[in-house]
């Protein structure tokens, strides 16, 4: 939200607030009791989350995150969000497609595109790159968009989640660095975008 790291933890049904200091300090966390959130991302004033049951929701910045809107988009199981400053994005890893949702009440898609990896477990923008993390390769797709043609740019495969290491979980960013997460182990990662590359 460029303040604060937020992570959604779906094992324990909770959102969590976390200080961006040296010891990402945890500042509030949210019970969601039955809303199993696999992914999420801030963007219009919100906070939005997709959940196992491939329900989108809108939460309210009230202090609870009072969830304002539930919206299932047809033919869509979405795993992973992100916002452009505009629009609302999702990855479906069934059809292995990134849609583009209209921000009206059914988040109509607008535009779609093919998804190079096979389990989207997170993605985030980076001006005009879109970059997606892939649970089943251990793999940061770096997708970019020019007139209205998203292609892949590159792909990174950081040494902390290669293969039988720490399983790669989610994605997101502060503007200066990438970072993601480890299931089940609790480990967080931030990779400068000078050092990505090299693990």
């Amino acid at each position: 939200d460029g303040k604060d790291l937020w992570i959604s933890d779906w094992s324990t049904q909770t959102i969590y607030k976390h200080k961006i200091d040296s010891s990402l300090t945890l500042d509030k966390f949210f019970p969601m009791s039955d809303i199993p959130s696999v992914s999420l991302t801030w963007g219009d004033n919100a906070l939005w989350t997709v959940g196992q049951d491939s329900n989108i929701r809108k939460h309210l910045l009230d202090g609870r995150l009072k969830v304002a809107l539930v919206i299932r988009v047809a033919d869509i199981a979405p795993s992973a969000l992100a916002w452009d400053g505009k629009a609302l994005w999702s990855c479906d890893s069934q059809a292995r497609k990134i849609y583009r949702h209209i921000m009206d009440d059914n988040l109509t898609v607008s535009a779609t595109y093919d998804f190079p990896g096979k389990n989207p477990v997170g993605m985030v923008w980076v001006g005009k790159d879109l970059w997606v993390a892939d649970e089943g390769t251990g793999t940061l797709y770096r997708l970019k968009l020019e007139n209205e043609v998203l292609t892949l740019a590159e792909n990174v495969r950081p040494g902390v989640h290669l293969p039988g290491t720490n399983r790669l979980s989610g994605l997101t960013t502060d503007g200066k660095n990438l970072w993601t997460i480890s299931e089940g182990n609790g480990l967080i990662f931030r990779h400068s975008f000078t050092t990505l590359r090299g693990g």
